[in-house]
């Protein structure tokens, strides 16, 4: 149970929402997970976990209320449904899922776009490295190979996107136009993007969500020294509820 719960707490604060969880309803979350079951349903009242958690019925009431504007994946972090128990139908708390799996939050299975520019060797990209990472990109996403028309590509990309942006900004640029191609700017005659699409107006309709992830993620790391500190704070009194 203790393991659980401080597994919830780590994937939290990874996730970036441990900001937006009010203090007291943080514990009525961790231990809404600590007694779920695998298909992350917890089958107890709000009295029941009120008595857990040492809150009032009241209390924990307003924490769940709060928990279920918080979203990740689409998904509250847990959510009240009704569900049949014991014969009778009663009200049950689900849990997100991302609390059910022990996969390394942030880990990515796509091409390391970093790894991509060290692997070239080289202080600059070229019109020929933007357009192999491109294809690698596009392939992984669409599972598809990527047909480059060295001469005509090559030109645009001179024109569009050299020197327009840092070498960096390209690479992200790259997996963004790609990998949120089909969300943000598909349409039914233009179902993927291509390099010449990217050179003329693409690259920078994803330079402005890369300047707005980059942004959100200076923002986070502004607030580290306040959740780093409240992160031990919490450990600590969890330690004390849950034992070593």
């Amino acid at each position: 149970m203790a393991v659980k719960a401080n597994n919830a707490f780590s994937k939290i604060v990874k996730l970036g929402v441990f900001d937006k969880v009010p203090n007291g309803a943080v514990f009525t979350l961790l231990h809404t997970v600590a007694n779920s079951d695998d298909n992350g349903i917890a089958k107890m009242t709000i009295t029941r976990l009120a008595e857990i958690t040492g809150r009032t019925r009241k209390t924990t009431g307003s924490d769940i209320k709060s928990l279920e504007t918080i979203n990740y994946n689409g998904e509250p972090l847990l959510k009240r449904v009704i569900a049949l128990v014991d014969g009778k139908q009663r009200e049950i708390i689900k849990v997100n899922d991302i609390f059910l799996t022990d996969i390394s939050i942030g880990e990515s299975k796509t091409v390391n776009v970093e790894v991509f520019i060290e692997e070239i060797n080289q202080n600059k990209l070229t019109a020929k490295d933007i357009a192999k990472l491109f294809a690698r990109l596009y392939q992984e996403e669409f599972s598809i190979s990527y047909v480059i028309n060295w001469s005509r590509d090559i030109a645009v990309i001179k024109k569009g996107l050299i020197g327009k942006f840092s070498d960096d900004e390209l690479a992200e640029i790259i997996e963004v136009s790609i990998k949120d191609y089909s969300k943000l700017w598909a349409k039914r005659e233009y179902p993927r993007p291509s390099i010449t699409m990217l050179s003329n107006w693409l690259a920078k309709r994803a330079a402005e969500v890369v300047a707005q992830r980059r942004k959100e993620v200076a923002t986070i790391k502004q607030h580290n020294v306040q959740r780093d500190k409240a992160q031990r704070a919490t450990s600590d009194k969890l330690k004390r509820l849950f034992g070593e």
